[in-house]
């Protein structure tokens, strides 16, 4: 099983990761989920754990599935 720590830096990695591969900034993903800024950057900073609700709103803004963004953190673990 692995730490919330764990968790959290993978799945840190994983947003920023999606969000540079569509050229968005923080700002734009912020947009597109109804977040606030800071709670992205606090979330690709591991300062945050994002709810159950702001993960589904950040995977429809990076037009991916729940499940795809899963899979990508699991990958993400596997590498530790």
């Amino acid at each position: 099983m692995h730490t919330k720590e764990e968790i959290q830096e993978a799945l840190s990695v994983v947003i920023k990761r999606e969000r540079d591969q569509r050229g968005l900034s923080q700002f734009d993903l912020a947009v597109g989920s109804d977040l606030h800024r800071t709670m992205i950057e606090f979330i690709e900073r591991r300062k945050r754990m994002p709810t159950i609700h702001s993960f589904l709103k950040i995977a429809e803004a990076l037009e991916v599935s729940p499940s795809y963004l899963m899979q990508e953190l699991e990958s993400e673990l596997g590498k530790k």
